[in-house]
């Protein structure tokens, strides 16, 4: 067997590189984090029908408010069955996941219009317990869904 002999000079060396690296590894963490608070909002929310009123469409189109929060919070994709209901994925946790073992509280909801008004009225919690699902696909009897780093399938 190899044994790997350092001398006082070395080791010394070798303690100042792992430090050295460990503190780019931190700043690197930091960097990163201030690189995504970069792209947070850092006004406001507005009230949906002041971001209703910034939309631009063609001439002939219309936009209306079919749902908002807070019946829908966060929601990250959306998906329409054959039944015209509508697949809504929400996440909490959005962009860092659970930890391992820890419940997560992203969800799984279905919307409906129930009264043919053109506004949602019925909401539907399929699940509450993903982890960043960020997609859903209705099928015949049910949705597939893509939460990190499961698929599902949900009758």
């Amino acid at each position: 067997m190899n044994r790997l002999k350092l001398s006082a000079r070395s080791s010394s060396v070798l303690l100042i590189s792992l430090t050295s690296i460990l503190a780019a590894c931190t700043k690197h963490k930091e960097s990163d984090q201030d690189l995504f608070m970069q792209n947070i909002r850092p006004t406001e929310a507005r009230t949906p029908e002041a971001e209703r009123a910034g939309f631009t469409v063609p001439e002939g189109f219309e936009i209306t408010l079919f749902a908002s929060e807070p019946d829908i919070q966060k929601p990250m994709n959306l998906s329409f069955d054959a039944k015209g209901r509508m697949w809504v994925t929400q996440s909490f946790e959005y962009p860092f996941p659970s930890a391992p073992g820890v419940k997560s509280s992203d969800k799984l909801t279905i919307v409906e219009d129930t009264d043919h008004d053109g506004k949602a009225d019925k909401f539907t919690v399929v699940s509450d317990t993903l982890n960043i699902p960020i997609g859903v696909l209705p099928i015949n009897d049910g949705a597939i869904a893509f939460s990190v780093p499961n698929v599902y399938r949900f009758p």
